[in-house]
C-alpha cells in the first residue's frame, strides 16, 4: 500500500510504503512502513499505480502537473525522478486520476475547468491531451474507470445537487445512477462484482451501488463527529482509506464493513492511496486480437478463478463473455483460423513463473505464441528466444485448449466447458 504525506512546516511531501499483506497486518503490533522523501516541496494528492510497467503516477498539487515515477519500487530504492506527463491542472484538491491499465490512458478531472481529460502516459509531449467531456460537466472530484466494461464514473458536485454520472470511455452515453450525495472525493470500481464504491464526507460514510445505480447501500460510517477521508482504493475484499485531519490510515471488508487493519501516521498528513500488487493486474491478462473475425479478446481472473471475454472492433457494445469458472486463465492466445472453440490459455500453475521479461515497448506482452502450421506447440516467448520458463515449484505446466463452443447463455454461468491437453513445459 502506497500513501503519500502532504508537506509540512517540518517535512517536505513524501510516500509511505506499507508492505506485506492486509491479512497479516491485524496480528502484527505495528507495521513499519518504508519513506521516501522527494526532497523538495511536492503534494501528492491523487494516486494510480502500474505494476506491471513498474510506474506510480501521481498529480502534484504545488505545481498543478501530472506525473510518473517510471522505474517506481516498493522498496523506495530505485530510480525515483519524476517525469512530467501533463502540465497546467487548475485544482488539484480537488481532482482525481483514474488509469486504464489496458492502454496505458490517464483520466483526470479538473474542478475549476469543469472537464474531464485523457491522456497517454508514454506520450512524451506534456502539453498533449484530449478533453473528453466539458459542456455540462460540473465541478467533477472522484473519478474511476472499468477497462473491461469501458464504463467511466465521475462525480460531480453543483450548486444545488451531487451526483455521480456514467458514461462509456469516450465521454459519451451518458447516465445519472446515484443522487442524495453531498461531497465524494473518491470512486473506485471492483470490476470483479461490477460494483461502485465511493466516500462521502459529509455523510461520513463510505457506500456502494452496482453500475447501474441499484443496490446502493452504506458499506462503513466512521463514529467520529467529522471525517475527512480523501483517498480509496479497493484490494481483494478490503476498501482502503486515507483520514488526512486524524492523520488516519486503515482498510475494511468491503462486504461487512468491518475495520481489518488501521494505523496513525505522525510524520505527515496522508492523502492519496493506492495498491501496488501485480494480483491487482493479472486481470488485464493479455490482449489478443482476431485478425480474421476482427474481434479483441481478453481474459479476466477474480481471485482462484476467470473467465474469457470478447468485443468486436468494429461494432461498439459488442461484448460477450465466452468462458467463465476456469482456472486463472492468465495467458491467452488466438487461433483465428479455428473459429469457434479455439481460445488458448495457460494453466495457474504458469502464472506465476519467474523471470518473465517485460517487453521493452510497453505494449500488453504475447506471454504465449500458437504456431498456425502444427496445431500441437505452444512455445514460451521470451523477447528475442523462445524456450520455455519453468514454474518455481518445478512442477510441469500444462496449456489447454477450450474443446467445446462458446456456452449459451443459458449454461455461460456453468462449468460446463472442456479441455484437451496440447503441451507441457
Amino acid at each position: 500500500m502506497v500513501v503519500s504525506l502532504s508537506p509540512s512546516f517540518f517535512y517536505y511531501g513524501g510516500l509511505n510504503v506499507f508492505q506485506g499483506d492486509i491479512n497479516t497486518y491485524p496480528q502484527q503490533d505495528y507495521v513499519y512502513p518504508g519513506y521516501f522523501s522527494f526532497g523538495d516541496d511536492t503534494d501528492v494528492v491523487a494516486m494510480k499505480s502500474d505494476p506491471t510497467r513498474n510506474r506510480l503516477i501521481y498529480t502534484n498539487a504545488l505545481n498543478q502537473n501530472v506525473m510518473s515515477l517510471d522505474h517506481f519500487s516498493t522498496w523506495l530504492n530505485d530510480s525515483m525522478i519524476p517525469r512530467v506527463i501533463h502540465k497546467g491542472l487548475s485544482d488539484t484538491f480537488h481532482g482525481r486520476i483514474a488509469y486504464d491499465w489496458l492502454t496505458g490512458n490517464i483520466y483526470w478531472t479538473d474542478n475549476k475547468y469543469n472537464w474531464i481529460a485523457i491522456q497517454n502516459a508514454d506520450h512524451m509531449d506534456p502539453s498533449s491531451f484530449k478533453i473528453l467531456v466539458h459542456e455540462g460537466v460540473i465541478a467533477p472530484g472522484g473519478i474511476t474507470i472499468d477497462p473491461i466494461s469501458r464504463h467511466l464514473f465521475w462525480a460531480e458536485h453543483g450548486a444545488s445537487r451531487t451526483v455521480i454520472i456514467r458514461s462509456d470511455l469516450e465521454g459519451k452515453n451518458w447516465a445519472t445512477i446515484v443522487t442524495g450525495l453531498d461531497w465524494v472525493p473518491d470512486i473506485i470500481a471492483d470490476t470483479s462484482t461490477r460494483t461502485l464504491y465511493w466516500v462521502d464526507n459529509n455523510r461520513n460514510a463510505i457506500e456502494k451501488c452496482s453500475y447501474d445505480g441499484s443496490n446502493r447501500r452504506v458499506v462503513y460510517r466512521s463514529t467520529d463527529i467529522e471525517i475527512a477521508m480523501s483517498s480509496l482504493t479497493l484490494y481483494k475484499n478490503y476498501l482502503c482509506i486515507t483520514e488526512y485531519m486524524e492523520e488516519y490510515v486503515g482498510c475494511v471488508d468491503k462486504t461487512t464493513g468491518t475495520v481489518i487493519w488501521s494505523d496513525y501516521v505522525y510524520d505527515g498528513y496522508p492523502w492519496a492511496m493506492d495498491m501496488y500488487s501485480i494480483q491487482l493486474h493479472q486481470q488485464e491478462s493479455r490482449l489478443q486480437y482476431d485478425w480474421i473475425g476482427k474481434d479483441l479478446y481478453w481474459s479476466y481472473i477474480d481471485g482462484n478463478e476467470g473467465g474469457i471475454t470478447v468485443a468486436s472492433t468494429l461494432q461498439r457494445n459488442q461484448e460477450r463473455t465466452l468462458f467463465r469458472n476456469l482456472p486463472k486463465p492468465k495467458n491467452l492466445v488466438i487461433y483465428p483460423h479455428g473459429r469457434r472453440g479455439s481460445e488458448m490459455f495457460a494453466h495457474a500453475k504458469f502464472v506465476n513463473a519467474p523471470n518473465v521479461p517485460q517487453m521493452s515497448d510497453n505494449t500488453p506482452r504475447v506471454d504465449s505464441a500458437y504456431d498456425n502450421i502444427v496445431d500441437q506447440k505452444v512455445a514460451h516467448q521470451q523477447n528475442t528466444t523462445n524456450a520455455a520458463t519453468a514454474s518455481s515449484d518445478g512442477l510441469e505446466n500444462p496449456l489447454y485448449k477450450a474443446k467445446n463452443p462458446p456456452p449459451t447463455n443459458e449454461n455461460m454461468n456453468q462449468n460446463t466447458y472442456t479441455t484437451i491437453e496440447i503441451s507441457k513445459f
